[in-house]
């Protein structure tokens, strides 16, 4: 019987620590017992362990160094995955702000909203998001390295505001319409709240 509970325990402990060791990274209980902390993010920066910058117009990723010569590989993979989500968080936000405009000014339909907005996110994601680059890089000591993007929201509110008005100069039957001071405000308006500083 006393060996049965020894291997028992000797394979829950050998389990609960290969399923910790996979999460990623080496763990110890604090003085709290409810508290585990991660010894790889011992000195990592606020934004890696928060998973975002303190602004809307940010994305962190991370990916696994693994090679020595690795980090450079690891550091594209990380920016690219970061790139992506800054991309669909982008496209969500500039559906939203058009299907708003299109509501709020009554100009065009759903169809040309979805349409307008397919070719702002095209735009934007080709001429702004590919182009950023950054803002810091962590390296855990676990061999896991961490990039943060962070777009400028004065660049992407003009990038929109620019696209926009590019893809309406496109309907000829919704462009006066849209160039009238009424349409630009409101546009300006939307911009602002789903672009903010």
């Amino acid at each position: 019987m006393k060996k049965t509970l020894v291997l028992a325990l000797t394979a829950a402990a050998f389990i609960a620590s290969g399923c910790m060791g996979s999460i990623g990274g080496t763990y110890a209980v604090s003085s709290s017992p409810s508290v585990v902390t991660n010894r790889c993010m011992t000195d990592a920066p606020g934004w890696v362990i928060k998973g975002s910058s303190d602004t809307s117009l940010s994305s962190v990723d991370s990916a696994k160094i693994k090679t020595p010569a690795g980090s450079q590989f690891a550091y594209a993979e990380a920016t690219g995955n970061a790139r992506d989500k800054l991309e669909k968080s982008f496209e969500v936000k500039i559906n939203t702000m058009l299907r708003n405009f299109t509501t709020a000014t009554g100009i065009g339909d759903e169809l040309t909203s979805v349409k307008i907005a397919s070719s702002v996110s095209k735009q934007i994601t080709n001429q702004t998001l590919a182009s950023i680059n950054p803002k810091s890089v962590f390296q855990s000591s676990c061999g896991e390295m961490y990039v943060l993007l962070l777009v400028n929201s004065d660049i992407i509110r003009t990038a929109v505001k620019q696209s926009v008005t590019s893809a309406y100069q496109n309907e000829e039957d919704l462009l006066q319409e849209f160039l009238s001071p009424k349409a630009q405000e409101k546009l300006n308006t939307l911009i602002a709240s789903e672009f903010p500083d």
